[in-house]
């Protein structure tokens, strides 16, 4: 409830906050990328910086570009 009164009063008034994100891809034993699988191995994407009103929001976009930059690995990334 608290972060949807914030993320409101943040877009009404249009203050959008930085928030970090860095996207990774988890590796199987041949540095091939896996989807669904949580391996030992991973590779680091971008570190982004992303200002926008919640970090809900500020994740879809992170999410969003770097599917558009890595349209191969779609699917396959997370965010640390």
């Amino acid at each position: 409830m608290i972060r949807k009164i914030k993320r409101f009063w943040n877009k009404l008034f249009d203050i959008k906050n930085p928030y970090e994100n860095q996207g990774f891809l988890y590796l199987n034993t041949s540095n091939k990328p896996v989807a669904g699988q949580i391996t030992s191995k991973v590779k680091w994407l971008d570190n982004l910086t992303i200002y926008h009103w919640s970090e809900e929001d500020a994740t879809k976009e992170a999410f969003k570009q770097l599917n558009e930059k890595y349209p191969q690995y779609k699917g396959m990334i997370w965010l640390f």
